[in-house]
């Protein structure tokens, strides 16, 4: 019987590993070192966190998930510190988390440092004041994600699709495809978002009804940006 203990294992993600037993060596091509497969909806409460924790693990879904309507909101945001709140990365390896809302803190509440990659959202309903994975997001990176939305509830104030405030810091968005379902959507990339630190890469909004901002420079609405050469926007048909 082989135990992790008999795997020389530093990294966290998908691995190749190799061990040797006696004169026997065993080669794995397609192991999964994490700290957590997440396989139902309860389960995304560990993404969460609580004012001044902080969680560097790596966590991916192991199927798809049906939320049944049920809110997910993520704890107590840390504010203004990269260092606690989500730093890990959530590996959702082309899985779907479905039918669910999202609350003022969104999945995890901070994203310090943190990378989220390689999951669908389908149905979602973004509640007022709300954004899908965090209100505040530091030095992190967004990449393979869609998102199907139900509802874009916010019309005025502190908002976004992903996060409500970059916070002035790097922030990396690559191949993202949001359906909006026809819904006005207020603010797309949330306040606080400086244009010098960001990434934009083939970030695709479809079937969008208006949209208000695509971000705003500070923590108001008064200094709205640019669309981002890397965003492509295509506006919902008349019917």
């Amino acid at each position: 019987t082989l135990t992790l203990a008999d795997f020389s294992v530093t990294n966290f993600g998908r691995l190749g590993v190799s061990v040797s037993l006696g004169d026997q060596e065993y080669v794995f091509s397609d192991v999964w070192y994490v700290t957590k497969v997440i396989k139902q909806f309860s389960d995304l409460s560990e993404l969460s966190n609580e004012k001044n924790a902080r969680n560097t693990g790596y966590y991916i879904l192991g199927n798809d998930i049906l939320g049944e309507g049920s809110v997910l909101d993520g704890g107590v945001t840390t504010f203004w510190d990269q260092n606690k709140g989500f730093g890990g990365t959530f590996d959702g390896r082309g899985c779907t988390i479905k039918n669910f809302s999202v609350g003022g803190n969104g999945i995890f509440g901070t994203l310090g440092l943190g990378t989220v990659k390689n999951v669908n959202f389908e149905d979602v309903t973004l509640n007022e004041g709300s954004a899908l994975l965090a209100r505040t997001m530091y030095n992190s990176t967004v990449k393979d994600v869609t998102l199907k939305l139900t509802a874009f509830l916010s019309t005025s104030g502190e908002c976004g699709v992903f996060v409500k405030r970059q916070s002035g810091t790097y922030a990396s968005y690559s191949n993202i495809v949001v359906d909006a379902n026809g819904c006005d959507i207020y603010n797309v990339l949330g306040q606080g978002f400086d244009v010098s630190k960001m990434t934009v890469e083939n970030f695709v909004i479809n079937n969008a009804g208006t949209i208000t901002y695509f971000g705003t420079s500070d923590n108001t609405n008064d200094t709205p940006i640019e669309k981002p050469a890397g965003m492509t926007v295509n506006y919902k048909t008349a019917e």
